[in-house]
């Protein structure tokens, strides 16, 4: 049993209950207090079997700025957590002998009140008739046959549940039924993944005592144990309850109406480990007290910690124990370069063993370590204090999958923390522009494409780069393409990135700016040029004007030849630097190329441009 799909309505900044997609290896990623902490909260909360939200837990009903909600504020009364899980086969088939009628995909939802009730529930065909909505393991003899009286139908009567069950869940298969939410079965509830959340402020003793827990809680589920665990408790009983009798005298003293007093203590070992002290030794033999050492040491140790558990979990898994997944809030903090990768590769050795790994992070080794649809970000409205959860999604295109998710991202500059926080994507055709492009838009907007949120795009005349900026437009991301005229018109080029493919491709002509006349380094004028030949030609110190330069223009192929001979042969990935670094004015950069620049900085700040 896998989490595929988790929500959260109402629950803190979680107010719309929008839905995140889970992997082997799900990261959350987002600015402080937009939701990564509390979607893994509210999962603590629901795959716990008697854990409620508190009362902050439940989200302020009117929509205000961020910190400005006050305690007396209007809060919501109802929090719903839900989950989705795919099955294998044994799964479903233990599933759906418990239900009327076979299901798929096993969704379950906790729905909390702040009366404190609550209810757990499953999707399924139920019943029309809501009172017979009822979790079959649960249902006691007698109300069967109350049941069996007020809607008439037999049963084998007796003292023997089972046969009374069977007749009525035969029955109760040829009722009406509807697609609803219906009381799960605890025994299904008892089949889900376990869910551990390791904080982002634990140190190496706490994480060492959640994960020992699980191995305790596994040992304590094993048949054996069980036998032990209930004559235990049966043993400790029987004491805990001879003292307790002498209640009953001194009560009566004060009461003397009352005829008895029982008291029936309930024991349990379920609680698992309490605490753990984690003790280590020096080579001189004296204690190390963790708590005293600096923080590089305790890196070490928690490095360690994680390492040991892969060991553990994987041999939990191997021995049959319930599904599991694992959420780390922050691991990062505090950690150097070097050990955020090796961290990253220890946790990531958890979905090998088939436990689910959840990471909200800051991290950049992080982020850009997993496949991009396998990141949620997390941001909160400038108007509210709701969270807003956005997935990048490949479509069922093959070749954006191919070339987009596993490479061309990487290959192209686009790692994943550039992919969700960059704003517009401006998409050229080699090194020339990729060069001159930051120096003209400054230029152009008296800021950095950084600080404007622009990302240049270096298609280098690949076919992925259509595929790219298709799945860029796709996931609703800006994307302009600078193109050079003489691919409309050189029929017999094979540049990929042209102004008809872009066309064929469903981008809108105002997205694609054609540099005219002629390409990128031709738009540019005589005086520009003169600038460039004079500070860097090759060889010799022939002053340069523009009536020379106006001498080359023949054809844009024939004028940037000519230019490259008297720069050097390796003036190529150099040119657009130089070309940028001639430009004085605005004026001089080709009014193609700046108005491209300028609605660039507009997409990518519609609320700042002018």
């Amino acid at each position: 049993m896998k989490l595929s799909k988790f929500s959260a309505r109402h629950f803190r900044c979680l107010y719309d209950g929008q839905e995140i997609e889970f992997h082997p290896i799900t990261v959350l990623i987002g600015e402080n207090d937009g939701g990564k902490s509390a979607t893994l909260d509210a999962m603590s909360i629901f795959f716990a079997q008697n854990k409620s939200p508190s009362d902050a837990d439940y989200s302020f009903v009117n929509w205000s700025v961020v910190g400005d909600q006050e305690e007396t504020d209007p809060k919501e009364t109802e929090i719903t957590l839900g989950a989705e899980f795919n099955l294998d086969e044994q799964d479903l088939q233990k599933i759906n002998e418990l239900l009327i009628s076979p299901i798929e995909t096993l969704k379950i939802r906790k729905v909390f009140n702040k009366d404190g009730t609550r209810s757990v529930q499953i999707r399924c065909q139920t019943p029309t008739d809501l009172e017979l909505r009822i979790d079959p393991v649960a249902i006691t003899l007698p109300q069967i046959r109350e049941l069996s009286t007020q809607f008439k139908f037999e049963i084998p009567g007796g003292t023997s549940r089972e046969p009374n069950l069977s007749a009525f869940l035969e029955w109760l298969r040829h009722q009406p039924t509807v697609d609803d939410w219906s009381i799960a079965p605890q025994s299904i509830l008892s089949m889900m993944p376990e869910f551990e959340l390791v904080p982002s402020s634990s140190d190496p003793e706490s994480i060492l005592l959640r994960l020992l827990s699980l191995a305790y809680r596994d040992e304590l589920e094993k048949e054996d144990n069980q036998d032990l665990v209930k004559r235990l408790e049966q043993n400790l009983r029987g004491p805990l309850q001879d003292r307790a009798s002498t209640l009953k005298a001194i009560i009566q003293t004060y009461l003397p109406a009352i005829e008895d007093v029982v008291v029936d203590p309930e024991i349990s070992f379920d609680s698992g480990l309490r605490s753990l002290r984690l003790q280590l030794v020096g080579r001189d033999r004296n204690p190390i007290n963790l708590s005293m050492r600096g923080q590089g040491l305790r890196q070490q140790v928690t490095l360690a910690v994680y390492e040991w558990s892969n060991g553990v979990l994987e041999k939990r898994q191997e021995e049959g124990g319930r599904p599991l997944i694992l959420a780390f809030d922050e691991p990062d903090i505090h950690l150097d370069y070097r050990a955020q990768q090796h961290l990253y590769t220890t946790i990531s050795r958890f979905s090998e063993s088939n436990i689910q790994v959840a990471i909200a992070t800051h991290s950049i080794n992080f982020i850009n370590r997993v496949p991009i649809n396998q990141i949620n970000h997390f941001s909160l409205s400038l108007e509210s204090s709701r969270s807003t959860i956005e997935t990048l999604k490949a479509s069922d295109d093959p070749e954006e999958l191919e070339f987009f998710l596993h490479h061309l991202g990487s290959n192209m500059g686009l790692d994943n923390s550039t992919m969700f926080y960059e704003r517009c994507f401006l998409t050229v055709e080699g090194k020339t522009e990729e060069g001159a492009l930051p120096r003209l838009f400054e230029i152009c907007t008296g800021a950095s494409t950084h600080a404007r949120g622009v990302k240049l795009v270096n298609s280098e005349n690949n076919h992925g780069a259509i595929v790219c900026a298709k799945f860029l437009h796709n996931n609703h991301r800006q994307v302009l393409f600078l193109v050079d005229e003489d691919t409309t018109f050189h029929k017999g080029t094979n540049r990929l990135l042209s102004e008809d493919r872009l066309f064929r491709a469903d981008f809108p002509k105002e997205r694609c700016h054609i540099v005219t006349p002629g390409c990128f380094e031709y738009a540019f004028s005589d005086d520009v040029w003169c600038r460039v030949l004079n500070e860097h030609q090759f060889e010799g110190s022939r002053v340069w004007v523009s009536a020379d330069v106006a001498k080359f223009r023949t054809t844009p192929k024939e004028f940037i030849e000519s230019i490259q001979a008297i720069l050097s042969v390796e003036a190529k990935p150099r040119i657009g630097l130089w070309l940028a670094a001639a430009v004085n004015h605005v004026s001089e950069v080709p009014e193609s190329i700046r108005n491209c620049l300028l609605q660039a900085d507009e997409l990518a700040n519609p609320s700042t441009s002018a």
